[in-house]
């Protein structure tokens, strides 16, 4: 299955909130002020990572992390269990792999 599906699948089952602090359609928080202020305010099984990968890919890690984190989600749905990554965004998989060039998707939900 290909990272973009794994993805979809994830904002699917999990149903990450928009930023209602930045109201720019966005769905990631920012890792201070205000924003993150919003996200340890949360239930700790509804936050989520979004951190680079040691392959240099973006991933997507369940809880409240610090090492590597560039930005964070909070969720509608709670996780259970154990540690899950989900890929973001896989660069070689990308057919010109700079990050300004990468349109990474998010959706938007009710």
């Amino acid at each position: 299955m290909d990272w973009e599906t794994q993805l979809e699948q994830w904002c699917e089952k999990y149903q990450p909130i928009q930023n209602h602090i930045t109201q720019n359609g966005d769905d990631k928080f920012e890792t201070f002020g205000e924003e993150l202020d919003f996200v340890r305010a949360q239930n700790p099984q509804c936050i989520w990572t979004l951190v680079d990968g040691d392959d240099g890919n973006l991933y997507i890690v369940n809880g409240y992390h610090l090492v590597n984190r560039i930005n964070y989600f909070v969720t509608e749905i709670p996780f259970e269990g154990e540690y899950e990554e989900v890929p973001y965004c896989i660069f070689d998989e990308v057919e010109d792999s700079t990050f300004e060039d990468v349109e990474i998707p998010y959706w938007s939900y009710k």
